[in-house]
Order: structure tokens, then C-alpha cells, then sequence
């Protein structure tokens, strides 16, 4: 029950359920408060350090229980399966771009070739802001793939190649969020002696997707009728990315320390 309170506490959802309930659904059972004196001082010019209690605090990731650290981990893990998937399933979908838009060789692989410059450029922007007190991991994971879902949504709908192109830049851009800040959550989730089982799993994760991504493509082909392919295929990893969506917004939980920002006045460990 511990696990799973934590797990929903900090989702989506859970946050949602808290501000409906007036917080007595998913609420923080607060064990340990400041002293008075140690308080915020009247002067306007000091500094508050924003942290955890102490080392042995519930709501520091390492102390949280097995499962829930199980579960936080594989969300990271199935964010970078299924967008490196998304990448790799574009492939056998190109003959029938050029099909239905009649488009050349090279027009049809630059959908490929935009997602992968995408996904190098967006973790240099996504994985700053993932920093920011006001912002924290689960905005980027899960604004991220939502929004790499409606772009899906758009790619399946496109009615020339230039929107295809587009799209599949911005789906790339947006939805690299798991490579720009998978490892650091990983790092804060899991204790210095099994952060490297945990990076090798995301490490694997990733090179699964491109391998296994072609090989659902077609097993669902083979079982799937009255659908061209090509819309199919997007079709297909839109189901896909609004599946991972409802887990992420069901189970991603904040696992960056604690920060509250007031101009410059508060700081954060």
C-alpha cells in the first residue's frame, strides 16, 4: 500500500485526485517540521536552503520502497523503448509514404533522417529545463509525450509530405525526453550500488526498441485489415504512445529533491 501511495502521490493523476479531494486523497503525511527558530527570518535578504529532513527521510527516492522504485524505474525504461521504437518503425512504412503522396526516395527517408536530428537537438533544451525548481522531471515526461502523441496523431492524418516531415521533426524534438533526462532519474531513484544494473536496463531498453519496434510492425500487419500501411503504422504508434502515456500519468513520480523558488531567495540542494 506504501508503494502504491507513492507511486500515484506524485503522478498526474494523483495530483489531480489531491487538488479535487481537497487533499485528502494521495496527501503528505509531514512526520517532521522545522523548529520556529528555524524558520524563514524576517530579512528579506536571506537565504532559505529548500531539502529532504534528513538522510533517512520517506520521501528521498533511495528510501522508497523496492516496488515503487521497480515501477518509477520501468517507466523511464519504457519511455525510451517505445520512442526509439517510434524512430525504427519508420522504416517499413516509407514505400507507402512515397505511394499515397507520391514522393521521391529522398523525400521519403528525410522523415527518418529529421526525427534523429530532432531527437539530437531537444535534450539540450529539454534536459536544462528538467533543472528548473519550477519545473522538475515529471513536466518534461509527461508534457513531452503528450505531446509526441498528438503529433502522432497528426502524422496519421497528414494529407501532403510536407506535413509528414514536419511533424516527424517536431515528434523527434519533443519527444526525446527520455534520453535527455532517463540516466539523471535513474541516478536519483536508485542507490550508488544499483545505479549501474539500472543504467545497463535503460542502456538495453533502448537498443531494444529499434530491433523490436520493426517486429511488432509486423505482427500487427499480419493481423490487421482494411487499414493502408502506412496510416496504420502511425495509427499503431499513436495506440502505442497513448498506452505509455496513461501508465506514465498513472505512475511517473517526482524524483528530483525538493525546491521552492521565491526570486532568489530559496535555494534547493
Amino acid at each position: 500500500m506504501e508503494s502504491l501511495n507513492i507511486i500515484l502521490r506524485d503522478s498526474v493523476c494523483g495530483r489531480l485526485l489531491n487538488h479535487l479531494s481537497n487533499e485528502r486523497l494521495f496527501s503528505y503525511h509531514v512526520s517532521q517540521t522545522l523548529k520556529i527558530e528555524d524558520g524563514p527570518s524576517q530579512d528579506p535578504q536571506q537565504r532559505i536552503m529548500v531539502a529532504f529532513v534528513g538522510p533517512d527521510d520517506s520521501d528521498i527516492p533511495h528510501n522508497w520502497p523496492t516496488l515503487a522504485r521497480m515501477v518509477a524505474g520501468f517507466n523511464v525504461m519504457l519511455l525510451n523503448f517505445s520512442f526509439y521504437a517510434a524512430s525504427a518503425i519508420f522504416t517499413p512504412s516509407i514505400l507507402g509514404i512515397q505511394e499515397a503522396f507520391q514522393a521521391t526516395t529522398a523525400e521519403g527517408t528525410l522523415g527518418l533522417s529529421l526525427f534523429v536530428i530532432a531527437y539530437g537537438i531537444g535534450p539540450l533544451i529539454l534536459s536544462p529545463l528538467s533543472s528548473l525548481p519550477t519545473l522538475g522531471r515529471s513536466p518534461v515526461y509527461v508534457l513531452g509525450s503528450l505531446a509526441f502523441c498528438l503529433l502522432n496523431i497528426g502524422t496519421a492524418l497528414a494529407k501532403n509530405i510536407q506535413t509528414v516531415l514536419v511533424l516527424r521533426f517536431l515528434g523527434g524534438f519533443v519527444g526525446s525526453a527520455p534520453i535527455s533526462v532517463g540516466g539523471a532519474s535513474l541516478m536519483e531513484i536508485y542507490k550508488p550500488t544499483e545505479v549501474p544494473y539500472a543504467i545497463a536496463l535503460y542502456a538495453v531498453s533502448g537498443v531494444c526498441g529499434p530491433i523490436l519496434g520493426p517486429k511488432a510492425l509486423e505482427i500487427l500487419d499480419s493481423n490487421t485489415l482494411a487499414l493502408v500501411w502506412y496510416h496504420g503504422f502511425h495509427h499503431r504508434v499513436d495506440l502505442f504512445s497513448s498506452t505509455r502515456d496513461l501508465i506514465l500519468e498513472y505512475s511517473s513520480t517526482t524524483s528530483k529533491a525538493p525546491s521552492r523558488t521565491d526570486g532568489k531567495l530559496y535555494l534547493s540542494e
